[in-house]
């Protein structure tokens, strides 16, 4: 999974300001990045590899959605607009 986390990192960050964490659980890495007010997560976890989809959490409304990791400047294209 680091893998594709790396990727997508590598590639949305050209684009887009990006923090890549590969600390503790996912819930704990939600919760810091609200505390410092990070508008949109994508997670990259056991479903990615299962079916090649990432989530986006947005902060405002805890929503979250998948897509392919392949398409994730579109998912954010999408989502910020």
């Amino acid at each position: 999974m680091p893998e594709v986390a790396e990727w997508l990192y590598m590639d949305l960050r050209t684009r887009f300001m990006c923090e890549y964490d590969p600390k503790q659980s996912i819930g704990k890495r939600y919760a810091r990045m609200d505390e410092i007010g990070t508008p949109y997560c994508i997670t990259i976890d056991g479903d990615t590899l299962k079916d090649q989809t990432v989530t986006l959490r947005e902060r405002d409304n805890a929503e979250a959605g998948a897509d392919s990791p392949r398409q994730g400047e579109g998912v954010f294209e999408r989502t910020i607009g």
